[in-house]
C-alpha cells in the first residue's frame, strides 16, 4: 500500500486518483499521532504554495487550526512530560494536515472540467461522451462527467432524470463505466441500457450486454440483471422491486416519441409523461389512480399526448399552470 509521503506526493504533482485521494484522507485520519513533523513542515509548505489554494482560504483554515491549538493548551493545567507533549503536538500537526488537505481537495475537483449536458421539458437530446458512448437524454433530464476520462479506469456518469445508454466496450475487461443517480451505481463493461430515475422511482433496464446494480443505502444489496429485465427501486417507500422480463419498446420507446403501456396503473402513465415535461399531476379518485391500462401514446405533442390520454382512459385533463388535475369524465344525463 502506498505511504503518506507518496500520496502527497501524487497530490501536489496532479498525479492522484479519486480511490488515492480518499485513502490519503483515511491515512491522515486515522493515524493521528505519528505524522512526523518533517512531513507535516513540507505538507504545509507545498499547499501554502500552490496557485490552486487561494491565500484567503488557506489564511481561514490557518486561523481556525491556530485557534484550536490555543484552546486545547489553554485548557493543559499541568505540565506535561516531554513525550506526552511531542504527542500532542504530532496530534495538531496531523488535524492540521488533514483539515488542509481536505481544503486542497475540494478545490482540487473544483478545478477539474466538469460537462453538464441537458434536455429542456419535452426534448430527447443526444449526446456522445468522451468515449465513444451515445446517450440519448429523455425531456427534463441531465447527465454530468468529467471532460477528461483518461486519467480513470472508471468512466462515470451522473444522471437526473431519465437516459438511454449505447456504451462502448473497448474490449479489455477492465475499462468500466458506471452511472450513478441518487439511490443506486450501475456497473458495466459495455452494453445498452435505460435508467429512469425521478422522484418517486428509479428504474433500470437492460437492453443488451450485462450490469451489475449496486443500491447506496446498503453495501449488501446488488442486483444483476439479465437482458430484457428491469428493475425498480421506490425512492419513497425504499423498497426494491425484484427484476422481471418486460418487452423492450414497453422501456425504451420513447426515444422514438412514443410511451407504450401494457397493463399499467394511471398514475404510472401519468408519471411517465409528466416528469420529462417538468410537469406535475394529481388524480382525484384514488381507484381510478389504480386502474390499468393498455395504450400506446406519441409524446412529440405533448396536448395531442394529452387529448389521446383524457379519450383512452375516459377521463378529464385540466391543466393548471404545471399541474395537471385527472379526474373520471362524467355523462350528462337528461
Amino acid at each position: 500500500m502506498q505511504t503518506k509521503e507518496e500520496l502527497i506526493l501524487k497530490l501536489f504533482s496532479k498525479a492522484c486518483s479519486k480511490a488515492e485521494l480518499k485513502l490519503l484522507l483515511e491515512l491522515i485520519s486515522e493515524d493521528q499521532s505519528a505524522t512526523p513533523p518533517k512531513v507535516m513542515d513540507e505538507l504545509f509548505q507545498q499547499i501554502k504554495g500552490n496557485e490552486i489554494v487561494s491565500k484567503e482560504a488557506f489564511d481561514s483554515v490557518w486561523e481556525k487550526v491556530t485557534d484550536q491549538t490555543a484552546d486545547l493548551q489553554q485548557k493543559s493545567i499541568r505540565p506535561r512530560p516531554l513525550w506526552r507533549q511531542n504527542r500532542f503536538f504530532l496530534r495538531i500537526a496531523a488535524t492540521l494536515a488533514l483539515v488542509l488537505v481536505s481544503l486542497f481537495v475540494v478545490q482540487y475537483f473544483q478545478s477539474e472540467n466538469w460537462v453538464v449536458q441537458q434536455s429542456i421539458a419535452g426534448q430527447i437530446k443526444t449526446v456522445t461522451l468522451p468515449d465513444g458512448s451515445v446517450v440519448t437524454l429523455n425531456g427534463n433530464s441531465s447527465i454530468r462527467y468529467l471532460q477528461n476520462w483518461s486519467a480513470d479506469p472508471i468512466r462515470t456518469v451522473q444522471l437526473q432524470g431519465e437516459a438511454y445508454f449505447k456504451v462502448k466496450n473497448f474490449g479489455d475487461g477492465t475499462t468500466k463505466f458506471q452511472v450513478v443517480t441518487s439511490d443506486l451505481t450501475v456497473e458495466v463493461l459495455g452494453t445498452s441500457f435505460n435508467v429512469k430515475s425521478w422522484t418517486e422511482e428509479t428504474s433500470v433496464f437492460l437492453e443488451e450486454g450485462q450490469i451489475n446494480i449496486k443500491l447506496d443505502n446498503s453495501a449488501d444489496r446488488e442486483v444483476r440483471l439479465e437482458p430484457g429485465e428491469v428493475m425498480r427501486y421506490s425512492t419513497k417507500e425504499q423498497r426494491l422491486v425484484p427484476p422481471k422480463i418486460v418487452a423492450n419498446q414497453l422501456e425504451v420507446s420513447w426515444k422514438q416519441g412514443i410511451l407504450e403501456f401494457e397493463e399499467t396503473p394511471l398514475e404510472d402513465i401519468l408519471q411517465r409523461l409528466t416528469s420529462p415535461n417538468n410537469l406535475s399531476y394529481t388524480i382525484v379518485d384514488e381507484v381510478l389512480a389504480k386502474r390499468e391500462f393498455t395504450l400506446r401514446i406519441p409524446t412529440e405533442d405533448l396536448n395531442v399526448a394529452l387529448n389521446l390520454l383524457s379519450t383512452l382512459t375516459g377521463t378529464n385533463i385540466e391543466q393548471v399552470d404545471h399541474l395537471l388535475v385527472i379526474q373520471e369524465k362524467t355523462t350528462d344525463k337528461d
